[in-house]
C-alpha cells in the first residue's frame, strides 16, 4: 500500500488531500515515523498557503522551516516530494521552486510541482473570500453589540468594481485534481464581487452595497475597509472560467466558524504592569490581560490615593510586593501621567512604555485640547470642592447627563454614533466613579489634583521605547490632545486606531495586544516617530 505524508500551513487543502488519498487506497501518515522506524512515506506532499494571507511573512517563515526538515528526511529516505505551488505565484514562489529542484536533484529525490489556485473551505485559511467573510462577520458583531437594529436600517458599503471577480476552487475539487495528477486550478470558478456581497449579506442578515465613490463610505464602512486591506479583487477573470455554485457558497457563508486555537504561550521574564485610570476597576482589562498573559506575566495596579505623589508611592509599594524590578509599563487615561512620573523616578526599571488613550490635561494647555467630557467634570469638581454636600444632587444630574444615548437620522452621523458608543458590557465599569457620594467626592478630588501636573516634562534619562495609542472616536480625551502630547515625547510612536473609543483595550483587545507585543518583544530597540492611522 502506498504511504503518503501531507504537511503545510494550507490546512483546508491538506485535509482535502488526505481524504482523496485515502479514497484512492493510500495510507496517510499523521506524521513522519520516529527515527529508526522501518517504514517512511513513499510520497511527501507539502502545501503552503496561497498569496493572500493576513500575515504572509510569519507563514512563509514557518513553512520554510518545516519544509527544510522534510527535505532532509526525504533525501535520507528517498521519498518522492510533491510541492503544491500557489497559483498565481510571484517571484518568491518561482525562486522556491528553483531552489527545490536544484537541491532535490543533487540528493537524488524525485520532485513534482503541482499548482493550485486559492481554495475555499469552511475551516480554511483567511485568504481571499474567507478574509472578506471574516471581516464582515467581525463588523456585524461589533455594530450589533452597540446598536442591534442599525444594520436593519442602513447597509454596509464596500468600495470596489462591479466587474471584479473572485477566482476560487473548493478544496475537495482541487484535491481531486491534484491526486489524479492534474493541475489543481483546472477551470477556475468565477464569483462576481456583487454576487459574493449579496450572498454574504443574505447569510448574515444585512445588506452589503458595492460603491465606487469613497464619499459614500460611513465610519462603519471605513472600519470594515481597514479590516479588509487590499484583499478585494479588482479585475475580471485572468483565465478560462466557469460559474461557481452560488448555493454552495451561500451554505458556506451560513455555516458556523470553528474557533481558531490560541497562540502558543511563550514565557517572558519581564512582566507587563498596567497602571489603571483614576476611579476605575479591573473589568476593562479582562480581554487584554488574557491575550498578553499568554507570553508574560501581566498585573494591574489601580491607584487609590488622593494625589500623584500618593499614587507613585502606592505604585512603588505594589511593585515591591509583587517582586517586580524591571517592567513594561502600560498607562491608560490618567494612568499615563503616573507612568511618566514613575519613569522619571526609576528610569532604569522601565523596559518599554505604552500610553493608551492618555489624558494629559493641565493648566498650561490650550483649552481646545480638552474634551467636553473633561470640561464637564472640571465644573463638577469645582462645585464639589466648594460644597461637598451637593454630591447627592450632582449624582442625580450626572446619571442622565454623562451617559446619555442619542439617535441620528443621517446615515453618516448614525454610523459615527454607533462606533462611538462604548460596549454595553462596560456600563457597570464606567459608572464606578459615580457609584455613590463617597466615590464621586474622591474621584473629583483626585482629578482636581491630577490636573495640576504637567507630565510632559523631562524624561528622566531613559531610552525605553514608547508607544502612544489613540482612538479616533475617543470622547473622553481629544485626539488633538494626544497628538500634541505624542509630538512632545521624544521618540514616541503614535498609532491611531480607526473608529476606536476610549476603551480600546476591551473593544479592540486583539489590535492593542498586537501593538504591545510588537513593542515589548524587541525591548531596547529604537522607537520611531511615525504616526500610523
Amino acid at each position: 500500500m502506498r504511504t503518503v505524508l501531507i504537511e503545510g500551513s494550507g490546512r483546508a487543502l491538506v485535509r482535502a488531500l488526505a481524504r482523496e488519498h485515502r479514497a484512492a487506497g493510500a495510507r496517510v501518515l499523521p506524521e513522519w515515523p520516529e527515527e529508526g522506524a522501518p517504514d517512511g512515506p513513499d510520497e511527501v506532499w507539502f502545501v503552503p498557503l496561497g498569496p493572500q494571507v493576513t500575515d504572509p511573512g510569519r507563514v512563509l517563515r514557518e513553512d520554510r522551516e518545516h519544509m527544510e526538515l522534510l527535505l532532509e528526511r526525504c533525501a535520507g529516505h528517498g521519498s518522492r516530494f510533491v510541492y503544491v505551488a500557489p497559483d498565481p505565484g510571484g517571484d518568491g514562489v518561482r525562486e522556491t521552486e528553483a531552489r527545490l529542484r536544484e537541491r532535490l536533484t543533487r540528493a537524488g529525490v524525485d520532485l513534482t510541482v503541482l499548482r493550485a489556485g486559492p481554495v475555499l473551505s469552511c475551516d480554511g485559511p483567511p485568504a481571499g473570500l474567507a478574509l472578506l467573510d471574516d471581516a464582515v462577520r467581525w463588523i456585524c458583531s461589533y455594530v450589533r453589540e452597540r446598536a442591534e437594529d442599525h444594520l436593519k436600517t442602513w447597509p454596509l458599503r464596500v468600495l470596489g468594481s462591479p466587474d471584479a471577480v473572485y477566482e476560487v476552487a473548493w478544496a475537495d475539487e482541487t484535491a481531486r485534481r491534484l491526486v489524479s495528477a492534474q493541475q489543481g486550478d483546472g477551470t477556475a470558478r468565477v464569483l462576481p464581487l456583487p454576487t459574493v456581497l449579496s450572498l454574504l449579506g443574505k447569510a448574515l442578515d444585512c445588506r452589503i452595497v458595492l460603491t465606487r465613490d469613497p464619499a459614500d463610505l460611513t465610519a462603519i464602512d471605513r472600519l470594515l475597509a481597514s479590516r479588509l486591506g487590499a484583499s478585494l479583487p479588482t479585475a475580471g477573470p485572468s483565465r478560462p472560467s466557469a460559474p461557481a455554485d452560488e448555493e454552495r457558497l451561500y451554505r458556506h457563508f451560513r455555516s458556523p466558524r470553528a474557533a481558531r486555537p490560541p497562540a502558543e504561550s511563550v514565557a517572558d521574564g519581564t512582566p507587563v504592569v498596567i497602571v489603571n485610570a483614576l476611579g476605575q476597576g479591573p473589568g476593562y482589562w479582562s480581554r487584554l490581560r488574557s491575550l498578553l498573559g499568554r507570553r508574560r506575566r501581566t498585573v494591574l495596579f489601580s491607584p487609590r490615593g488622593a494625589g500623584l505623589e500618593e499614587h507613585l508611592a502606592e505604585l512603588e509599594d505594589f511593585l515591591d510586593a509583587e517582586g517586580i524590578g524591571a517592567a513594561h509599563l502600560v498607562g491608560w487615561c490618567t494612568g499615563a501621567k503616573t507612568v511618566l512620573a514613575h519613569r522619571a523616578r526609576r528610569p532604569g526599571s522601565v523596559r518599554s512604555i505604552t500610553l493608551l488613550n492618555p489624558a494629559f490635561r493641565h493648566p498650561g494647555r490650550p483649552a481646545e485640547l480638552d474634551s467636553p467630557y473633561e470640561q464637564r467634570l472640571d465644573s463638577v469638581a469645582d462645585l464639589l470642592a466648594r460644597d461637598p454636600r451637593r454630591a447627592g444632587r450632582v449624582l442625580r444630574i450626572l446619571a442622565g447627563g454623562l451617559f446619555e444615548e442619542r439617535t441620528e437620522d443621517d446615515e453618516h452621523r448614525a454610523a459615527e454614533r454607533v462606533l462611538a458608543t462604548p460596549h454595553p458590557g462596560l456600563e457597570p465599569e464606567r459608572r464606578l466613579p459615580f457609584a455613590d457620594e463617597d466615590a464621586l467626592l474622591l474621584y473629583a478630588a483626585q482629578l482636581k489634583e491630577f490636573w495640576t501636573h504637567d507630565a510632559l516634562g523631562p524624561s528622566g534619562g531613559t531610552e525605553a521605547p514608547m508607544l502612544v495609542i489613540a482612538g479616533t472616536l475617543d470622547e473622553i480625551v481629544t485626539l488633538g490632545g494626544i497628538r500634541e502630547a505624542a509630538g512632545s515625547l521624544p521618540g514616541a510612536r503614535l498609532v491611531e486606531l480607526e473608529s476606536a473609543t476610549h476603551y480600546a483595550m476591551f473593544e479592540r483587545a486583539e489590535e492593542v495586544a498586537a501593538l504591545i507585543e510588537e513593542l515589548t518583544t524587541t525591548p531596547g530597540a529604537p522607537a520611531t516617530g511615525d504616526r500610523e492611522c
